[in-house]
């Protein structure tokens, strides 16, 4: 009863309750594996359920800290695709480097979400990078991307991303920029901050984890252990506001494994002269009766109380942060050369998509209708379902489906779409097959929608619809998705002329309003590599001479853009569940969304360039 009741001895109880359970855990799942592992040669790595706060990973596995220390390569699930808090990716970075540990790894991005984008990948890796985790698993790439493969928590990574072809270029940029990272491993922490695990255990009732997010740890209740947790993780932040090089640990771990020697505390391999302890700390008392903050101070560790630290009375010299950025993170560097461009032109793609929307008829059959006005000539146009089919039909014929790379096509008689007027797509699924499957019509047409479009937010457009497919036109270059390419996921090419008045040397080309994940650019022909956002930039080659240049840009679209959810309230989210795609709210929406999240509105990601071409002279390029 002492786990749900506050009578007396409580606290103790449950501390030692959790902490059995930790060890049950360990001894009886953790630890075979460790061993198996070891004695065959295997690196043995993985990662737990609920790191993001010791609240969450409490009724998980007990304590992160005791069980990741068996494996050989500890690791921490990141999901999503922006950065977290500060505290969980220390973990395995710290027990990595005080176990002696050669790497600690993190598997990251899950249910990040179509709208992943070169510049939110490169953020989100450096933030983990940051913090020592030097081996990396993204979440996920899937073996063939079906309809339950697209609403898999996305994205699958890198194979059907529209910026697959750029991937590569992200991963040099990030491999560049290491080097001027600091490196936590070969330096010697400033601090060490105990994790009140122990504490929190002491005053957690089960019921109270009933709140929280069973996704990311989110909505910490406000109880005993809630506050324990809640001030620890900010105790966190505030440290690395500042700067510090803080490693992790826990009550436990120091009074097992400590040893208190010249003026520090040894854990493992890591010396510490400077130990800050978190709120709600219980430590156990040893037959003498003292306990180890104790024997740390009178041993000459500094130790500090995070009372003292919240009102400045204990301070940690930061390490010197410099303050320029490395070349490829300063959009701004250099000085404007005197330079005319023209507009931009956009020509068509060489095919452009729209998204099925099916209902159910009669007998199970899936029934999609289209609008389209004639489409001149003998159009190719393709139906492509992820899924194959039992039957399809479009208007009455009857499809046979080709071998495709991305699942399965279907050719459409060209009478259907030279004629014009309603396209009704009747489609049989197999046994097993998804209730929503992902299918498009893909062809030389663009898709416009009757409503038009609206801002929903700085990224993304939104509209009621319904689309017509009509025949290509002049497009847009400012506004791609309005022009007609909301569903597009190829590259769409621009163009626009440079004009110098002189020869330029140690030149960077910027490019200025634009919306999409990357860009491929050459001048003159010739190729000058990928960029994104934030800053949309490459080198030019040197010796560039006076007179009118070629500039062409392929500007790729989000894949959100191709894949959805469209028409979920909030569109493109920075977390992605399957239900989301059905509108069933779950963890991953908002709190105040309601039950049902599908609305009347398709959402997408802008796409287009409406700036100019900037040329910036630098000197330290």
């Amino acid at each position: 009863p002492l786990l749900f009741t506050e009578a007396e001895g409580y606290a103790v109880v449950r501390a030692r309750y959790w902490e059995l359970l930790t060890d049950l855990l360990v001894e009886s799942f953790y630890r075979p594996i460790a061993d198996w592992c070891s004695a065959h040669g295997k690196l043995f790595t993985g990662h737990l359920k609920g790191e993001e706060n010791p609240f969450f990973q409490l009724s998980y596995s007990g304590s992160c800290f005791h069980v990741l220390r068996e494996l050989t390569v500890p690791g921490i699930d990141a999901l999503e695709r922006f950065p977290g808090n500060h505290f969980y990716p220390r973990i395995a970075h710290s027990l990595a480097v005080q176990q002696g540990r050669g790497s600690c790894l993190v598997e990251a991005c899950g249910g990040g979400g179509w709208g992943v984008s070169p510049e939110t990948f490169v953020n989100y890796i450096e933030w983990l990078a940051g913090h020592g985790l030097d081996v990396f698993v993204l979440h996920l790439c899937q073996y063939r991307l079906n309809t339950h493969a697209v609403h898999d928590w996305p994205p699958s990574m890198p194979l059907h991303l529209t910026w697959r072809e750029a991937f590569p270029a992200v991963l040099d940029q990030l491999h560049r920029r290491a080097a001027s990272r600091p490196d936590l491993r070969a330096t010697r922490p400033e601090l060490l901050i105990v994790t009140p695990t122990r504490g929190v255990m002491a005053a957690f009732d089960p019921r109270d984890a009933m709140v929280i997010n069973e996704h990311n740890g989110a909505g910490v209740p406000d109880t005993a252990s809630g506050r324990i947790s809640n001030a620890f993780v900010q105790l966190v932040q505030d440290c690395h506001a500042s700067g510090i090089h803080y490693e992790l640990t826990e009550e436990r771990t120091i009074e097992e494994i400590g040893v208190i020697r010249d003026g520090a505390l040894i854990i493992g391999e890591r010396a510490y002269d400077r130990v800050l302890l978190a709120e709600g700390c219980v430590w156990n008392e040893t037959a003498d009766g003292t306990t180890v903050v104790e024997r740390m101070r009178r041993a000459g560790v500094r130790v500090l109380e995070a009372k003292e630290w919240a009102a400045g009375l204990a301070t940690v010299p930061a390490r010197t942060a410099s303050a320029s950025l490395p070349d490829d993170r300063r959009s701004d560097r250099g000085r404007p050369v005197p330079m005319v461009s023209s507009a931009w032109h956009a020509h068509m793609p060489s095919t452009n998509r729209l998204a099925l929307s099916f209902r159910e008829a009669a007998g199970g059959t899936l029934v999609a209708e289209v609008e389209t006005e004639a489409l001149p000539g003998q159009p190719a146009v393709e139906l492509i379902l992820l899924d194959e089919a039992r039957q399809l039909s479009v208007n009455g014929h009857p499809l046979t489906s080709r071998p495709a790379e991305e699942g399965w096509r279907y050719p459409v008689p060209p009478d259907v779409f030279r004629a014009g007027g309603k396209v009704v797509v009747e489609l049989v699924p197999c046994a097993g097959s998804e209730s929503d499957p992902v299918a498009f019509l893909a062809g030389d047409f663009l898709v416009r929608s009757l409503s038009g479009y609206e801002e929903k937010d700085a990224r993304q457009w939104m509209t009621a619809g319904p689309f017509r497919l009509v025949p290509p036109e002049r497009l847009d270059a400012g506004d791609l998705i309005a022009s007609g390419l909301p569903f597009c996921a190829e590259p769409v090419l621009l163009a626009t002329t440079l004009r110098l008045d002189a020869a330029v040397d140690r030149v960077r080309l910027q490019l200025t309003g634009v919306h999409g994940d990357a860009a491929r650019l050459a001048v003159d022909g010739r190729d000058l590599g990928w960029c994104w956002g934030p800053e949309w930039t490459v080198d030019l080659p040197d010796g560039l001479k006076a007179g009118e240049h070629e500039v062409a840009v392929r500007l790729v679209p989000s894949t959100y853009n191709v894949y959805g959810p469209h028409r979920h309230l909030d569109g493109d989210r920075h977390l992605v569940s399957p239900d989301q795609y059905r509108g069933v709210k779950n963890f991953a929406d908002r709190p105040e969304a309601p039950a049902c999240t599908l609305g009347d509105r398709w959402h997408f990601v802008k796409w287009g360039i409406a700036g100019n071409v900037r040329l910036l002279a630098v000197d330290d390029r």
